[in-house]
C-alpha cells in the first residue's frame, strides 16, 4: 500500500449489481487523478447498498482487481456481503449502510481525516483533487462544488447545479466532510439518525446542513467548479 498522506480521504462507495459497468468508471476517475503529491491520498470502499442482491460481491471484487492493478496499489477495498448483518432496508436508499460503514471507518484505529460520499455511478474529472486541495491544506471542514445532474431537472439533458446547502442543490457526491465535524457531536453526526426519514432524497442535505451548522461559515469552502458528474 503506498505511503498514506497526512490527509486521507475515505471515500465510501454505494453501488448496486445494475451498476457493474459504471462502477468501474467511477473508480477509475477516483483513482487516476492528475494530482500525484503525496499529502492527499484516497482510499476507496465499495459496498453493495441492494435491499434485495445485497450479498452479490462479486461486480466489486472484479472492478476492484482490474482497478487497483492499474493504479498498482490497493487503492479499492472491497465492503462484501459478509458486512451486512441485516438486509439494507427498502426505502432507505442505501443510507442505512452508508451510517454501517461510517461507523466503521470512524473506529480509532482507522487513518480517514476526511470523507466522500457517492455512488457508483458519478463521475470525478482528472483534477478534482487538485481543485479541492488548498480548501484541505487550509483545514476547512466542509468543502462542497458544482456537478453535472440529470436528475433534477427535464431527463435527458445534464444541468449544472450550483451547490448550496439546499435541497436538491447539494449532492451526496459533491461534499467532503473532515472526519473532526462529523465527531465533533455526540453520538457523531449520521445520516439517518432516527431510523429513516420522511423525505428520504433529503437524507444528504440534512447531514451536510448539521455540519454546516456544526463547523460555521469560516470553515466551509465552497468551490464554483464542475468537478464531478452523474453518469
Amino acid at each position: 500500500h503506498h505511503h498514506l498522506g497526512t490527509h486521507q480521504i475515505c471515500v465510501i462507495v454505494r453501488a448496486y449489481p445494475g451498476q457493474a459497468n459504471l462502477l468501474p468508471i467511477t473508480l477509475l476517475s477516483l483513482t487516476q487523478q492528475s494530482y500525484q503529491g503525496t499529502d492527499i491520498t484516497l482510499s476507496l470502499f465499495v459496498v453493495n447498498t441492494d435491499p434485495k442482491d445485497y450479498l452479490e460481491s462479486n461486480f466489486m471484487y472484479t472492478a476492484a482487481a482490474d482497478i487497483n492493478k492499474r493504479s498498482g496499489y490497493n487503492d479499492v477495498t472491497v465492503i462484501d456481503g459478509s458486512f451486512h448483518k441485516k438486509a439494507p432496508k427498502k426505502g432507505a436508499y442505501g443510507y442505512d449502510v452508508t451510517d454501517e460503514v461510517l461507523n466503521t471507518l470512524l473506529a480509532d484505529d482507522s487513518t480517514c481525516t476526511h470523507f466522500l460520499f457517492t455512488n457508483g455511478d458519478n463521475f470525478y474529472i482528472r483534477n478534482f483533487v487538485e481543485q479541492i486541495r488548498p480548501s484541505i491544506l487550509k483545514g476547512k471542514q466542509l468543502i462542497a462544488w458544482d456537478f453535472l445532474s440529470h436528475q433534477y431537472l427535464e431527463k435527458n439533458s445534464y444541468n449544472v447545479i450550483k451547490v448550496k446547502i439546499g435541497i436538491g442543490e447539494v449532492d451526496l457526491g459533491s461534499v467532503l466532510v473532515d472526519r473532526r465535524a462529523i465527531q465533533g457531536k455526540s453520538p457523531h453526526i449520521k445520516f439517518l439518525p432516527n431510523g429513516i426519514r420522511r423525505n428520504i432524497f433529503a437524507s444528504d442535505f440534512h447531514f451536510f446542513k448539521e455540519i454546516y451548522g456544526h463547523v460555521g461559515e469560516e470553515n466551509v469552502s465552497i468551490i464554483h467548479q464542475v468537478l464531478f458528474a452523474h453518469q
